[in-house]
């Protein structure tokens, strides 16, 4: 008994030693408030493409020759393959010639909303599900209320609340910006909360797991940030604890993120 016990307080001595830089903190978020009224577009029909995939007919053997064939390009454009997944619409999300673009979107039942980098922070639009015709115009997320908005875009949709999330970094400050929307709609009234991060909180990516009252994000920030808000709260729009730790650093890596897996789909 007595050695067992030796054991456990070595091990909890390891634990200890392990991550004593690396205590998590918590802070409190700021909610703030904003009414989006967006402006309809005239429906216009949707270009629709429908994919190939074949092209992999009178393949040449290899040889010692530098150039080989593609065995996945699809040369021929009037074939089909039979497929238990259907293509409803293809169509050109929205640009601003942004390098990058880092594009993100999310679908309910009736609508897929797709965030993307603008010249003034994260802009969003969003498209009709079932014929892909542009229901509103691009709008800066700043529209939703908040700090101005930097970009790094992401869109999720909360489907037990039937909540849209729609986030970003602000222009200053290290905050995370996270804009959510009433009960049942993407329209009316967003509550806005911003969280502040010790360092630049670039590339940012959420996540959120069935069961679990958090609203998890990572970022890369020196070392690997990871950090969790209540979910509860943003979806009630009240403040919000803000936890964070990090994982060691890897030697030799400038750019280090964890991203997390997003189960809630």
């Amino acid at each position: 008994m007595k050695k067992h016990l030796l054991w456990i307080v070595i091990s909890c001595c390891c634990v200890s030693s392990l991550f004593s830089q690396q205590n998590p903190t918590v802070t409190y978020s700021t909610v703030t408030t904003s009414q989006m009224v967006p402006y309809v577009e005239p429906a216009t029909a949707p270009t629709t493409t429908r994919p190939n995939f074949i092209g992999r007919g009178n393949a040449q053997p290899f040889d010692n020759s530098p150039h080989q064939p593609d065995l996945v390009w699809q040369q021929n454009g009037n074939m089909e393959k039979a497929s238990t997944a259907t293509l409803q619409w293809s169509f050109d999300g929205q640009g601003t010639n942004m390098s990058p673009p880092d594009p993100s979107g999310d679908a309910d039942a009736t609508v897929y909303i797709q965030g993307t980098n603008g010249a003034s922070g994260g802009i969003y639009r969003v498209f009709n599900k079932t014929t892909g015709a542009a229901i509103t115009a691009s709008m800066t997320m700043a529209t939703l209320g908040g700090a101005a908005g930097l970009g790094d875009p992401i869109i999720l949709y909360h489907k037990p609340t039937q909540q849209w999330i729609i986030t970003e970094f602000a222009s200053g400050g290290n905050n995370l910006l996270v804009h959510v929307s009433p009960v049942g709609t993407y329209t009316g009234t967003y509550t806005t909360s911003s969280f502040t991060c010790a360092n630049f909180p670039d590339y940012p990516k959420y996540a959120i797991y069935p069961g679990v009252d958090a609203l998890v994000v990572t970022s890369n920030e020196g070392n690997p940030y990871i950090s969790a808000m209540k979910l509860s709260a943003l979806l009630a729009g009240t403040p919000s604890p803000f936890i964070r730790t990090f994982a060691p650093a890897l030697g030799g890596f400038g750019f280090q993120s964890i991203t997390p897996v997003d189960l809630e789909g």
